[in-house]
């Protein structure tokens, strides 16, 4: 009886203790996709990359080692699953000198439409997990088939992102 204390304390510490990771892992990772607006000053150098690709082209920036890689990879597979039967040209790309003027965070994911419009530009989704169930391309992909309105460049994206 004298102890009937113990196990709501034992359980109020790991609660917190869980909770303290969840914000420190939240606070660790959660990045601001593109905070120095390198896809706004670099434009020119975006547009130079996009003159050789082929229309209804979709490139995934993958960077490899990236922390973010395994949260994303399923939405990434259900992507490229869509990508195949939509007939769209699927590049995955490590990001190199030339991408990386241009490009902030990755993984990302640029998709070119009709006569080298920007479809959309930039991660695949928002928070900390980058789920399908927030996905800024499924998103993108569909007002752009039914509508042909183009969503662009998304830089404001909070996430796990990695710097490049």
């Amino acid at each position: 009886m004298k102890r009937a204390w113990l196990w709501p304390v034992t359980i109020g510490i790991w609660l917190l203790y869980m909770l303290g990771a969840f914000f420190l892992m939240g606070d660790r990772h959660l990045r601001w996709f593109d905070p120095e607006q390198k896809l706004t000053v670099q434009q020119s150098a975006l547009q130079a990359y996009i003159v050789d690709l082929p229309d209804n082209t979709v490139i995934e920036f993958v960077e490899p080692g990236c922390y973010c890689n395994p949260f994303s990879s399923e939405h990434r597979e259900e992507l490229r699953h869509d990508f195949a039967k939509q007939g769209k040209t699927l590049r995955v790309v490590t990001p190199g000198d030339e991408e990386r003027v241009w490009l902030p965070s990755a993984p990302a994911v640029l998709v070119v439409g009709e006569n080298k419009q920007i479809v959309y530009l930039g991660p695949y989704s928002a928070g900390l997990y980058c789920s399908a169930n927030n996905s800024f391309v499924v998103a993108a992909i569909n007002n752009y088939q039914r509508a042909g309105l183009a969503t662009g460049i998304l830089d404001d994206a909070q996430g796990c992102y990695c710097r490049l």
